[in-house]
């Protein structure tokens, strides 16, 4: 398997007992042939490690996966699909990041995703910060395929009432800074 190869995905949150052949039968089920499976397993146990990628016959067929199956319920269970590209660069793929804070300690992934993905259909992917423990940290992050969509979830949801308890701040994420480069940022702003 080429993890370089556009037709291939990530796929995460697995439990022991999804092997291959389980994979390939769930993928067969909902219409999608699975060329191959590879399984990355913890080197000192030999068990799964939670996560594997899956090779679809093309980019089209891997985009149509992703785009149709992420975050969808897996068939007959309460679990979601958690997909994405193999690839860390996503091959030139643009993603649009929110920040939105202000979320009530019961909020979880699910519930970020679909709240914006029911109105946004660009929505990719949600994640809710948590401590060591898995509490919230009552801050996530949003993401979208579509720069319109981000703009729009800041506009329209900023503020909103609807997720959890609280009403939620929605802005542009931006990417984490080493400490180095933000003392460069500052030194430059200074001069």
């Amino acid at each position: 398997m080429n993890l370089g190869n556009s037709s291939s995905l990530w796929m995460g949150d697995l439990e022991p007992h999804m092997d291959e052949d389980y994979l390939k039968n769930l993928y067969e089920g909902m219409g999608y042939r699975v060329h191959s499976v590879r399984m990355i397993r913890d080197r000192m146990t030999g068990k799964t490690a939670g996560y594997c990628f899956l090779e679809f016959e093309s980019e089209q067929v891997a985009n149509t996966v992703l785009m149709t199956l992420n975050l969808k319920q897996w068939p007959g269970t309460d679990k979601l699909l958690k997909l994405n590209w193999a690839s860390t660069n996503n091959r030139g793929r643009e993603e649009h990041s929110v920040y939105v804070g202000e979320l009530s300690p019961e909020v979880d992934d699910n519930q970020l995703f679909k709240f914006f993905a029911a109105a946004l259909q660009s929505c990719r992917s949600a994640k809710v910060v948590t401590d060591n423990n898995g509490a919230s940290k009552g801050f996530g992050f949003v993401r979208f395929s579509n720069e319109v969509d981000a703009r729009m979830a800041i506009s329209d949801f900023n503020l909103s009432p609807g997720l959890g308890s609280r009403r939620i701040r929605v802005c542009k994420a931006f990417p984490k800074q080493n400490d180095r480069s933000r003392d460069q940022q500052q030194q430059q702003q200074q001069q």
